[in-house]
């Protein structure tokens, strides 16, 4: 009685994590063909919008086209910055919430998002009748990355703190023998 107990208790256990792998799954890989795409379009324009408008403010900023399109290349890598981050972040966050999990299924979840984002970009076709982009490749290449990053977040957030306390105090203990000399 006792081992059939345990058998069920043990098939609920993974039932359950299952059930959790396969609602983490479908919510992530929403979250990540929708998501992203649209908060760093909404950044990108937010931040243009606001150079827009300084430079409307101080006309004495006579910018060349140069110096216009690094002001622009700039902005995009700072709000992809920010969504990298977001997205490292969101990783570790995730990773505490899953800990319970088994590692090699979630990275074998993750490895098969990040193979489908590789052959979407493959595979996608250019649209001579698209208005604002010809292709989606852009878009899949941008998730694929944006997953790479969520990825290290999820499975090598701890590794990556350790690493990060260790440069600190090396930071620290070399700026203590450079007091001392």
């Amino acid at each position: 009685m006792e081992m059939k107990k345990e058998n069920i208790k043990k098939e609920d256990m993974i039932l359950n994590h299952g059930l959790l792998i396969t609602v983490f799954t479908i919510i992530y890989f929403i979250f990540q063909q929708f998501i992203y795409p649209f908060v760093y379009i909404i950044l990108v324009l937010t931040i243009v919008t606001l150079g827009d408008k300084i430079l409307k403010i101080l006309p004495f900023l006579e910018m060349s086209e140069m110096s216009e399109d690094i002001f622009v290349s700039i902005t995009f890598l700072f709000c992809l910055l920010i969504v990298a981050v977001i997205s490292y972040f969101l990783g570790k966050w995730t990773e505490k919430e899953l800990k319970r999990t088994n590692k090699y299924t979630l990275g074998f979840i993750m490895s098969a998002i990040l193979f489908y984002f590789i052959y979407k970009y493959y595979t996608e076709k250019v649209d001579p009748y698209a208005i604002i982009l010809d292709s989606l490749k852009i878009v899949y290449l941008y998730c694929g990355a944006m997953h790479i990053i969520f990825s290290i977040g999820l499975l090598f957030g701890k590794h990556i703190d350790i690493l990060i306390n260790k440069l600190k105090k090396y930071t620290k203990l070399k700026m203590k023998i450079e007091k001392n000399k």
